[in-house]
């Protein structure tokens, strides 16, 4: 395998795989969870796809990098800022890479897994950039199902005001325009996903479904909401949603 390129496009830290050949190749882009795998470094490590003839290229979620961080505002100084800064940020992230990588012209796909799969979900809805195909983890659908996990795990009852109604009604992939109708979308969920989310994951994959045959949603024995929590000794879980996301790309993305 080649080395890995670390460095910075359009103020984004990133994390790149090169493809086995030096000639331009299309490119997968990837978003961490806020749990684990929470960097981009990680996330590369838990699902290299080494068999996929792409650059892959990991991202850091806005404002992770220092690691967990205390919001006043869970949702509008720390959630929505995150996920929607990651989604705004991709065309010029994209822009610079395809300056300093041999990166094939035509449409990307992308990857993401709880926060990070929200982020490329409202990049497809949005069609803030041409998608042709998308791996989904354990997805956040809606903020409000977001901050609801939160308060059962511990946080302070959340104060809904009409601006966080407001930003939170931005965020729901079930309701934004169905960009990228084309697209292949693979929707991983765990067996022990978090009961919250759940239903909000099926009703996206009933929504996905009716307008693209290329859509499949599977349930993934063992796996929690998070995954590759003991680097380098991978679960039958981790496993599975690594051969799955390879399988996908390797079938709707790049052949």
């Amino acid at each position: 395998m080649r080395d890995p390129i670390t460095g910075v496009a359009a103020g984004v830290p990133f994390v790149a795989l090169p493809p086995k050949t030096d000639a331009a190749a299309p490119v997968v882009v990837g978003w961490h969870l806020l749990g684990t795998p929470g960097t981009p470094a990680a996330l590369a490590a838990a699902l290299p796809l080494s068999e996929v003839p792409a650059w892959r290229i990991y991202l850091e979620l806005p404002g992770t990098g220092a690691g967990p961080a205390e919001f006043a505002d869970l949702l509008l100084d720390g959630y929505a800022p995150i996920v929607e800064q990651a989604v705004a940020t991709v065309p010029a992230v994209l822009g610079e890479l395809r300056t300093r990588l041999p990166i094939a012209a035509g449409p990307i796909a992308l990857l993401g897994g709880s926060a990070g799969g929200h982020a490329a979900l409202l990049t497809l809805a949005r069609a803030v950039i041409e998608v042709s195909a998308a791996v989904l983890i354990n997805p956040a659908v809606r903020a409000e199902t977001v901050i609801t996990v939160n308060e059962r795990l511990g946080q302070p009852g959340y104060t809904w005001t009409g601006t966080a109604r407001q930003a939170a009604a931005r965020m729901d992939v079930l309701a934004e325009p169905e960009g990228n109708p084309d697209a292949a979308i693979l929707l991983l969920t765990g067996e022990h996903e978090y009961p919250e989310f759940q239903p909000d994951q099926a009703r996206l994959h009933q929504a996905l479904a009716r307008r693209s045959p290329a859509t499949d949603h599977r349930i993934v024995p063992g796996l929690a909401h998070m995954f590759a929590e003991n680097p380098g000794t991978p679960t039958k879980a981790d496993e599975a949603v690594a051969e799955a996301a390879q399988d996908w790309l390797l079938r709707h993305f790049v052949h």
